[in-house]
């Protein structure tokens, strides 16, 4: 799971409609009760306690499914391709990336204020928390869905077709022994049709 943070870095408060921890306990709470996975049972990266993610599945002995999607540029979670102009990271660097803060790429900045709120810029957060690709990838079982169309049709290419490169995060799961990667028809079209 991420978590929007504010310009200072603290999680947003449940009560902003962007918050990915009140989305999720909202759907748990639809779910029937003997359904219900215990509050034992998942945790929310926090900027504080930066380690606790990583603790928490050590504790667990792993992740057994990580559902997740698929951003513009292939990132799962916030784990967007590493941009700077003072270095590049290995592939083996970024596979083992830990739970951290974010600063959002402007695309995904951009593409997420759309979606979430029409456009609307003002106050939409720039940073967040997220688990990290090591998490990610040692899970037993990853399950991607995609319906963004066009905006995704580029990343589930290079899933499908793509070298394994860290430009396109989505690529590093192509190897992983159980992952299923689900897309409606627009979504996938340029990975059906390359």
């Amino acid at each position: 799971m991420d978590e929007y943070l504010d310009w200072q870095g603290r999680p947003i408060p449940l009560e902003n409609p962007l918050s990915f921890q009140a989305v999720f306990e909202d759907f748990l709470e639809q779910l029937d009760e003997e359904l219900r996975p215990h509050r034992s049972q998942w945790i929310v990266p926090d900027p504080f306690d930066i380690d606790r993610v990583e603790k928490f599945f050590e504790l667990k002995g792993g992740v057994d499914i990580c559902y997740g999607g698929v951003g513009v540029h292939g990132h799962i979670a916030f784990n967007e391709p590493p941009v700077s102009r003072y270095g590049k990271l290995s592939l083996e660097e970024f596979s083992t990336s830990k739970t951290r803060v974010v600063v959002l790429a402007p695309e995904t900045f951009v593409i997420n204020a759309l979606r979430a709120k029409g456009g609307e810029f003002k106050d939409f957060p720039t940073l967040a928390v997220t688990i990290g690709m090591e998490i990610i990838l040692s899970s037993k079982k990853i399950r991607l869905f995609c319906d963004g169309g066009t905006r995704q049709q580029e990343a589930i290419y290079r899933f499908e077709h793509g070298e394994i490169d860290v430009s396109y995060p989505v690529s590093l799961l192509r190897n992983h022994a159980d992952v299923i990667l689900t897309a409606d028809k627009l979504s996938a079209m340029k990975a059906i049709d390359g």
